[in-house]
């Protein structure tokens, strides 16, 4: 996740409001008694991975066992190793004491007194803590910002960060949150915690128009501005209620406080493996990954999360007409029930995000991609001897529809659309059919690594289960491509 001070781009959704909270403001609480701690630690840099793995023991404890904790985040400064920056959030003083008596909390002062050569307790006062409902993200970005403002100013100032943070929590999907606290013995020196989904949201907010508002009202304002880049230790968070993100809308991941209630090893695994490690695998690209796992859930007819994983996608670079070809190509291979409801998951993610009719995959391209004749007659003739005495129909559209049409329609790339057929059929355990289209999507340029990876990943989303049905015979495959595909490892 990120640290950041505020830059964002504007999305054409118009007035769709997204679900967000502000502590103190719509939760119900007074914020005047909410209670905001900031640490800043000097680590010793060969320690850091022991100090890591304290901290994160801490936040963990800290949000299962405290009620009163509402935020726990974690962070290294990325151009100064050591530096760590810890953002606590209390409901009020009785929650922050409660918190220095447990015994968590003395045990992580125990762990780390020998690896902290200097640390900073900030007294802060919030001005305004905005963030969605869920800080869930595989690649989250982070930043921090230090603004010195023109005491004369302040006041002006701080209704421009409002009016800002506001805007930005409500209307872009990619920012998670953004916390602002003024030093309590210096009130026009203010710090910015932010939380991104991506680099990119962090790259699309900085665009928007709001915040170029901002930028411009602010700018005779600040007297001095320091930004910093951020790499979570944990952005541990208890999600508060939500503001209705419009009708129709299909539900998001579950909350880290309703795993924490139900399984709170499952939301360890969740931010620990899932969300730090898998996701950040460099064998598959984000937007692979992403692919990997929309056509994961759309097969398997997964729609609690579909929907936040097509936002994801869509940050990650994969265009809606992609989107919308993969829900198409999954009818053929996954049932026409399982496309019609991620229809209505994309249906939701487009409206929010001004996708219109021009933006995806056309019904009827004006032209399709070129046939591999060879191919295609070596793949027809075979069917036609094992499948035609039996089923002649099914033959018939396998070859007109399927690889005529279907496998040639150019809204996403053939090496794409094998991506995704491969992701389907591990995740529904299909393997009879891998042979054939596990060849397909090397020869269409999916390179054995990647390959690879692909039931790595399925395996988290479909289970393991399904992804080492898929490995004997995937094994197989590259065996016997194994003198061709030597370059591609």
């Amino acid at each position: 996740m990120i640290i950041v001070m505020k830059t964002t781009r504007a999305f054409t959704f118009g007035l769709f409001l997204l679900p967000w909270v502000v502590w103190g403001q719509t939760t119900g609480e007074n914020m005047n008694t909410s209670v905001v701690r900031i640490a800043e630690l000097e680590i010793v840099p060969a320690q850091i991975e022991k100090f890591k793995t304290a901290g994160i023991e801490n936040i963990t404890n800290t949000l299962n066992a405290e009620p009163g904790v509402r935020e726990f985040h974690a962070v290294i400064k990325r151009d100064l190793p050591g530096r760590v920056v810890i953002l606590e959030v209390y409901a009020d003083q009785r929650a922050y004491e409660a918190h220095t008596q447990s015994p968590h909390f003395k045990r992580f002062g125990s762990a780390v007194a020998s690896l902290v050569t200097n640390k900073t307790l900030l007294d802060v006062t919030p001005l305004i803590l905005g963030r969605k409902p869920s800080l869930s993200a595989p690649n989250p970005h982070v930043r921090i910002a230090e603004i010195d403002v023109e005491p004369s100013r302040l006041d002006a100032y701080k209704a421009a960060v409002v009016e800002e943070i506001e805007a930005s929590i409500r209307v872009e999907p990619g920012v998670l949150a953004i916390f602002s606290v003024s030093l309590k013995d210096a009130p026009n020196q203010l710090r910015f915690f932010e939380i991104y989904s991506d680099e990119g949201a962090y790259q699309r907010h900085r665009e928007s128009l709001h915040f170029k508002k901002y930028l411009e009202v602010t700018k005779p304002m600040i007297r001095s501005l320091k930004l910093f880049e951020a790499e979570p230790i944990m952005l541990g968070t208890r999600p508060g209620p939500t503001v209705p993100s419009g009708e129709g809308a299909t539900s998001e991941p579950r909350s880290r406080e309703e795993l924490r209630a139900v399984a709170p090893a499952l939301e360890h695994y969740a931010q620990t493996t899932l969300m730090g490690d898998l996701w950040k695998r460099p064998e598959l690209s984000a937007r692979d990954r992403s692919i990997v796992t929309l056509a994961t859930l759309i097969a398997r007819n997964h729609t609690t999360e579909l929907s936040a994983h097509m936002r994801l996608a869509l940050d990650h670079g994969v265009k809606p007409a992609e989107i919308s070809e993969i829900i198409t190509h999954l009818a053929f291979y996954s049932g026409w029930g399982n496309a019609m409801a991620a229809v209505a998951a994309a249906k939701e993610v487009f409206d929010e995000r001004g996708i219109g009719p021009d933006q995806v995959a056309v019904a009827t391209p004006d032209q399709l991609l070129p046939l591999d004749r060879a191919a295609e007659e070596r793949r027809a003739k075979s069917v036609q001897e094992n499948t035609g005495p039996v089923s002649p129909g099914l033959v018939h559209y396998t070859g007109e529809l399927l690889f005529k049409e279907l496998w040639l329609r150019p809204a996403l790339a053939p090496r794409d659309r094998s991506l995704v057929t491969v992701s389907a059929l591990i995740a529904t355990g299909q393997a009879a059919q891998i042979t054939f289209h596990l060849n397909k999507a090397m020869d269409n340029g999916l390179t054995q690594t990647q390959a690879g990876e692909v039931p790595t990943h399925v395996a988290f989303y479909a289970g393991w289960p399904s992804a080492f049905t898929a490995v004997p015979v995937m094994k197989a495959v590259f065996e016997s491509r194994a003198p061709s595909e030597s370059g591609t490892r």
